[in-house]
């Protein structure tokens, strides 16, 4: 697709649904939420003024991109994972966020109060009421009893229809250049935006005029809680670092730290994000604890490499929002320093710098 029809996106458009419908083409529902930001997803960096076309484009980059990754048998046999892990941990009665994973603490052991008994009399009574002052209300519209019919008619019949979830949805930032789209289950931002930055690389061509830098978030929590940020990352950080080790077959891993601050001062600044994820990197030295994410991980030798990292870290803070995602060093290296989130623009125009093997 050419650029041009690329920047006709409107950010009201919208991805395709999580089942496949909707999209381009076939309607357009409207995508867009003010809803806070938060939740897995990806923010993206456009030019003052051009936010709409952005979210334009790269809905149009990530259905072309998830439908590659994420064909129905795959989409089928991660379904039939998460519910044999859902099964598995109420069995275990332990607490899941959304993706079917363990969340941290433990699971909540109050009794549940009883609930006084429903007077059912009461409830018809009301029901009654709330009958007729809805068709004097109709009434006194012009609609008529027929109309409001209809209208109840109508409500009866999507009341049980499931809410269509779409793949991606953009949610407003409140700030100028930045978008953020939210990615549904189980499209993994990470993934999509390594596939994406990958094509770049290889093909030398950005396919975008108002798309610039990718930062993909795996979690997002509260910025102005320091413990809850240290326990989140910390987390992440296990999880990615061990399994990069053992598909590498390898105990040592490098990595680098990008962060990135908007709109808040304290407590998250610069200079203390970067001590406190060294910090919990640092750890993945020394033996695993019982409450580990991966208790069987092996000890890991890890070190600092701004030039060569095998790991990156793009830690985001916008207002009271904090977000972390690892990704691999290869795909986010430039000239003589760690560059991430970097724009698709400049990758193409990059292409003869050497990349890390």
């Amino acid at each position: 697709m050419t650029n041009s029809s690329r920047g006709s996106g409107k950010a009201g458009r919208g991805g395709k649904a999580a089942g496949g419908k909707g999209g381009k083409g076939k309607g357009g529902h409207n995508w867009s939420s003010k809803r806070p930001v938060g939740g897995k997803g990806i923010f993206v960096t456009t030019m003052r003024g051009k936010e709409s076309r952005c979210v334009g484009e790269i809905y149009d980059l990530l259905d072309e991109v998830a439908d590659r990754l994420y064909p129905p048998e795959r989409v089928k046999a991660l379904q039939d994972e998460r519910e044999a892990r859902l099964k598995e941990r109420r069995q275990e009665g332990a607490p899941m966020d959304e993706d079917g994973e363990a969340e941290e603490g433990e699971a909540s052991t109050a009794t549940p109060q009883a609930q006084p008994p429903i007077d059912s009399d009461d409830d018809d009574d009301d029901d009654i009421e709330a009958s007729i002052e809805k068709e004097l209300a109709a009434l006194k519209a012009g609609r008529g009893a027929k109309g409001l019919v209809k209208k109840d008619a109508a409500d009866a019949k999507d009341k049980g229809k499931a809410k269509e979830r779409p793949r991606f949805q953009s949610i407003q930032t409140d700030t100028e250049c930045l978008c953020f789209i939210a990615t549904a289950w189980p499209y993994d931002p990470v993934e999509l935006t390594e596939a994406i930055v990958s094509e770049v690389q290889e093909t030398g061509q950005a396919r975008t005029r108002f798309v610039q830098r990718l930062t993909p978030t795996s979690f997002t929590c509260h910025s102005l809680s320091v413990e809850q940020v240290e326990m989140q990352s910390s987390r992440l950080i296990e999880q990615v670092f061990t399994t990069w080790a053992q598909a590498h077959n390898t105990t040592s891993v490098t990595y680098a730290i990008d962060t990135s601050v908007r709109s808040h001062t304290a407590p998250l600044s610069r200079t203390v994000l970067l001590p406190l994820l060294g910090t919990q990197i640092s750890k993945l030295s020394s033996a695993p604890t019982i409450s580990s994410p991966v208790p069987s991980r092996p000890i890991l030798s890890v070190r600092a490499d701004l030039k060569n990292p095998d790991l990156v870290l793009l830690a985001t803070v916008l207002k009271n929002v904090y977000g972390l995602s690892i990704v691999e060093g290869r795909l986010w290296r430039g000239k003589n320093r760690v560059i991430l989130s970097e724009s698709l623009e400049w990758l193409a125009n990059e292409r003869d710098i050497t990349i890390a093997s």
